[in-house]
């Protein structure tokens, strides 16, 4: 769905291909959701736009910069709804255009779009440089919501990891998890990091105002800040996987304690029937003259003995507390 606001003396709204084409003193944003065909190739045609930006802009796994001329770039978002939802955004910027691609319906940006045309009520906001710099604004001030969840998250999975150590593959999954979210959102804040100082730097063929220069630069702050909080949380995350290794080790430990335990005992107890066995076995033998054979008290002596063998083994070795 494609909508439109034409920006002049006063604000025209609509929706459809039959978008008016600004003129010298005009410029118009185009949001789009979801691009069609043939919506893809209205606009490529209209502002001289390759369609191969529409077609690979979705796949990307990063921010990135396609080109200065136009100002072609993506940022990769990251927003909160029940969970943390990335969804890439294509931004095309030129002198009477600005346009907003979205590949995901999403009530998100919707919001904002809707934020960005209200602001423009004010004849002071009705600049493109200053259209560009709200969306920017709102859109990176929603990253601490994100950040903020993901500490909770961590949070919860270190109480996790000290209170239910047994959970091993779980709990490294996760912090697997949080460590590829964290990486991922680092990378994407540095390229916007870059995006944005390509707006200060005058890189970008759009005439900025020094008012609007000083509000990228409060923008180009605000993502430095995001980064050291980044940062801040990969450490944690180095923490938590040292935490969950050590649980591993310990339970191994442990588990081997309790194996050297089991191998005492088993030890303890074949040694134990082993003498009782071999006085049995030597009354097996096929010897002719066997002179206890004929006694009158011979078994039972024979058993007493291996009882009494058997007793003094169990009593050496529970004083050695092997059982």
């Amino acid at each position: 769905m494609l909508r439109y606001t034409l920006v002049s003396s006063s604000l025209k709204e609509g929706q459809g291909l039959k978008y008016p084409v600004p003129k010298k003193s005009e410029f118009i944003i185009l949001f789009i959701e979801q691009p069609t065909v043939l919506e893809i190739e209205k606009v490529s045609s209209d502002f001289d736009i390759h369609p191969e930006h529409f077609e690979r802009f979705h796949n990307e796994k990063r921010s990135v910069r396609y080109s200065l001329n136009p100002f072609i770039f993506v940022i990769l978002d990251f927003y909160l709804e029940k969970d943390i939802v990335q969804n890439p955004i294509l931004f095309i910027l030129q002198k009477n255009c600005l346009l907003i691609a979205v590949n995901n319906l999403s009530e998100t940006h919707t919001k904002l779009y809707q934020t960005i045309i209200s602001s423009l009520k004010n004849p002071k906001n009705r600049k493109i440089s200053t259209v560009l710099y709200e969306f920017l604004r709102d859109d990176i001030r929603a990253n601490y919501d994100v950040l903020e969840f993901m500490d909770r998250q961590m949070s919860a999975l270190e109480k996790r990891i000290l209170t239910k150590p047994k959970d091993a593959e779980q709990n490294m999954g996760e912090v697997m998890g949080l460590r590829d979210q964290f990486n991922l959102m680092q990378r994407r804040f540095w390229e916007s990091s870059k995006i944005i100082y390509a707006f200060k730097t005058g890189l970008v063929g759009i005439p900025m105002d020094r008012e609007t220069l000083k509000l990228l630069d409060d923008v180009y702050d605000t993502v430095m800040h995001q980064i050291d909080i980044v940062t801040s949380h990969k450490e944690r995350v180095v923490e938590l996987l040292f935490l969950q290794s050590t649980n591993i080790s310990n339970e191994l430990s442990q588990t081997s304690v309790e194996l050297n335990v089991v191998m005492k005992k088993m030890t303890a107890l074949t040694i134990i029937l082993m003498i009782p066995t071999l006085i049995a076995s030597m009354y097996g033998m096929n010897f002719r003259f066997m002179p206890e054979i004929y006694w009158k008290y011979g078994y039972v002596l024979a058993l007493g003995l291996m009882i009494i063998a058997a007793y003094v083994g169990y009593r050496l070795f529970h004083k050695k507390e092997w059982i």
